[in-house]
């Protein structure tokens, strides 16, 4: 596998991941490479979304690697995430007064 394969594979597995993935994981998943070729692949996505017209970026991260939006485009991705009220029954409440 060419370092031109890994790139995606790697940028696939870290858009779907749900947590930071370790380098250690990534190893795993592509035995079919070495830790250098995945390195470079990562370090060819950070440097790609440094780019200021992505709305994400690379970070490293608890001993992984994640996508983060980008600060300057928080904002509108909180309108997504707002937060909705909980409107609870009757019996949620007395349950919950106990």
């Amino acid at each position: 596998m060419d370092e031109f394969e890994i790139k995606p594979i790697v940028e696939s597995i870290l858009f779907v991941s749900d947590s930071p993935v370790r380098l250690e994981t990534l190893v795993e998943i592509l035995p079919e490479s070495n830790k250098e070729a995945i390195l470079e692949g990562i370090h060819r996505i950070k440097r790609e979304y440094e780019d200021l017209a992505k709305g994400m970026e690379l970070v490293e991260v608890a001993g992984g690697y994640q996508f983060r939006t980008k600060p300057m485009w928080a904002k509108w991705v909180s309108r997504l995430k707002k937060i909705k009220t909980i409107k609870l029954s009757q019996s949620a409440l007395e349950t919950l007064a106990i």
